[in-house]
């Protein structure tokens, strides 16, 4: 029954996703869906906050599970493959960055600029302005990034649609390639296994709408797996082109040159705790440059997996964990980043985060 309820969200929220392609652009679209998202925004905000509160019921139930050993490694395959195939197939109409990266992508390849001084805007004639949120900005990223994000505009021979799904094939590769070492740095355990792969934030912000904060969260974790196990050049590689994917790995340095220099004098648990809280002021400072995204918090919640599930970070992380994907809600509902919709982004942001630490602390009073 729960792989059912499970699957069966994944497949509303998928095909509710296209409801959100601008008819500007090329991409197929469903007058149908549209007309939701358009039109009839209280149905459509009530389906996609069900939707996010469904996940985050199927999550607390599976980390309950996994907590009491009631789940094995077989079922667990059979939910992260349901989530990668449907989601898959989904559009990223919750956020149009995948479209920056492929612009980006045009600006360095096709066009032969340099993509931080050049912005896609200055491109003349360029299709994916009609459509782009970020056109009249430089790369935003990294080098490494840059370089990453050849392969799927190559192979995508010009097509909108098919790079849009080989940057997808990209961010599940990175995706399985985390959960991989998670289970190695967890020394084979099952519920930090849960409770990453099954996240609703990393499931709808890498699969469905498949931001690359994956990909710098992966050569973060393979910089410490290598540091583990004694292979310093590769490691030091591995967290260089971390930083010079998307450059919040740099909260990490402090941390890896303690350990490399301490060596055993730093216990790993220590590594985890100490990443960890780094990642979780990367998070919380966001706003400095901007504000707050639902994919920002895949960055601690690599290294939360690592560390004891009844701590307050990850007590924590189950009120960002339901509260941050909601931040669209009143976007869906008003069509307007401005009025209330700030306001009401930070509430939710924050409010079941509050109530998370407020039931830690009565459990640990409890006990």
């Amino acid at each position: 029954m729960l792989k059912v309820v499970f699957a069966g969200t994944l497949v509303v929220l998928s095909v509710f996703s296209w409801g959100f392609v601008n008819t500007s652009s090329t991409f197929p679209r469903s007058s149908l869906l549209l007309t939701l998202v358009g039109t009839y925004r209280p149905y459509a905000t009530v389906l996609y906050g069900a939707c996010i509160t469904l996940l985050f019921i199927v999550y607390v139930r599976l980390l309950w599970l996994a907590g009491h050993k009631k789940i094995v490694l077989k079922d667990l395959r059979t939910y992260i493959c349901i989530a990668a195939a449907v989601l898959f197939f989904g559009f990223p109409g919750f956020s149009y960055d995948v479209f920056n990266y492929m612009a980006t992508a045009k600006v360095t390849y096709t066009w032969h600029e340099n993509p931080y001084t050049v912005m896609p805007i200055e491109i003349p004639n360029e299709q994916m302005l009609t459509y782009m949120q970020a056109s009249n900005k430089i790369a935003l990223y990294g080098p490494v990034w840059i370089a990453v994000s050849s392969i799927p505009h190559y192979l995508g021979f010009e097509s909108p649609l098919f790079t849009l799904f080989l940057f997808k094939v990209l961010e599940v590769a990175f995706y399985a390639g985390v959960l991989w070492l998670i289970w190695q740095l967890s020394e084979k355990n099952l519920w930090s296994l849960v409770f990453f792969s099954l996240n609703p934030i990393v499931l709808t912000e890498t699969i469905l709408s498949g931001h690359n904060d994956i990909v710098m969260m992966f050569f973060a974790l393979a910089s410490l797996y290598l540091l583990r196990k004694e292979k310093y050049f590769f490691s030091i590689v591995a967290l260089i082109f971390s930083i010079l994917i998307k450059y919040a790995t740099i909260f990490l340095i402090p941390i890896y040159l303690v350990k490399l220099i301490k060596k055993d004098k730093m216990s790993w648990a220590a590594v985890w705790t100490w990443a960890a809280t780094f990642m979780y002021a990367a998070f919380l400072l966001s706003p400095i440059r901007e504000e707050i995204y639902a994919w920002y918090f895949i960055w601690p919640l690599a290294f939360l997996a690592l560390i004891p599930r009844e701590s307050l970070f990850v007590w924590l992380s189950y009120g960002f964990t339901f509260g941050l994907p909601l931040r669209l809600a009143p976007f869906i509902y008003l069509q307007s980043w401005t009025g209330v919709t700030p306001m009401v982004k930070k509430f939710v942001t924050f409010a079941p985060a509050a109530i998370s630490g407020l039931m830690y602390a009565y459990r640990k009073h409890v006990r």
